[in-house]
């Protein structure tokens, strides 16, 4: 568009654009309990649990493509025009059209850092924005085809929504308070491993296991001591994100329990990271580096 360069048919790009990011949107819906993977963070002087989510999504997709001339005199320049797809004379276009199926896969990638939000409803939030971005992109792409401005307006929204998106999303888990913070009354549980024995009582993130056995711990090492003799029978009290009291129970016999199958939030500050570390997820800052470091 710059360059007026003529040969490509924006509002066409527009609808594809828009057409990947509503799948994308349902595939991160559909795999927001996936892949979400457990940090430590420093934030606001604090240490932190976090969780940082880097996704990819391989969209294949075949489109219909026809000429009406022979292929060796074809002009590089193809329009996609909106009635195409549900003409019904189609085939009756040129008894001399030539017809192509054309396939291609797309790779969208997304990323996502959730720290005073469940991973979970991060992923679902940000579908959410994702299909409604989509949609809007739909109505411009639309609506573009006699506009110039909206094809313009269209392409800068194409490069920028993502971006814009993810940047409030990221601004608002930083201001808001976290929800995965080391405690001084027992250890707060950051994500349970599938499959353990935490998982199989359902304990939940969040919670504050306070003691183990009606012997109270205050470190992940109190837990490994405590546990250290594969008890085959465990009961422990915990405290969860609201202040609410609960009781679990488990029974392992004859092999016993030396492992909770939890991952801690820790007191240590060796074992955190800064938060802008996990800030150049977005694509633009990505190829921006890549580029830089070019030489």
């Amino acid at each position: 568009m710059i360059f007026g360069y003529d040969k490509i048919h924006i509002p066409s790009v527009l609808v594809f654009i828009a057409t990947i990011q509503v799948v994308e949107s349902v595939l991160l819906y559909l795999t927001r309990k996936h892949d979400n993977i457990p940090v430590f963070i420093q934030h606001n002087g604090q240490i932190t649990g976090a969780f940082i989510k880097q996704k990819y999504y391989a969209v294949p997709f075949i489109f219909l493509s026809f000429s009406v001339a022979p292929y060796s005199l074809l002009i590089n320049k193809i329009t996609v025009k909106w009635g195409t797809l549900f003409n019904r004379d189609i085939g009756r276009i040129s008894s001399g059209a030539a017809f192509f199926l054309i396939g291609a896969i797309s790779v969208t990638s997304y990323s996502s850092v959730a720290i005073a939000t469940p991973p979970e409803e991060k992923c679902r939030n940000d579908s959410v924005m994702f299909s409604i971005g989509g949609l809007i992109l739909f109505v411009l792409a639309l609506f573009s085809t006699e506009t110039e401005a909206l094809r313009w307006a269209g392409s800068v929204f194409a490069l920028l929504y993502r971006e814009v998106i993810y940047r409030i999303g990221l601004y608002m888990e930083k201001k808001k308070r976290p929800l995965y913070t080391a405690v001084q009354r027992g250890v707060r549980i950051l994500e349970i491993i599938p499959g353990g024995p935490a998982d199989k009582m359902k304990m939940k993130r969040g919670e504050i296991i306070l003691n183990i056995n009606g012997k109270p711990v205050q470190t992940e090492d109190g837990i490994r001591h405590i546990l250290s003799s594969s008890p085959t029978f465990i009961w422990m009290h915990t405290e969860d994100p609201s202040g609410r009291i609960k009781i679990y129970e488990y029974k392992c016999y004859p092999d016993g329990v030396n492992d909770l199958g939890v991952i801690f939030v820790p007191r240590e500050w060796e074992v955190t990271y800064q938060l802008d570390e996990y800030e150049n997820f977005t694509i633009i800052k990505n190829i921006v580096e890549r580029f830089r470091f070019m030489k």
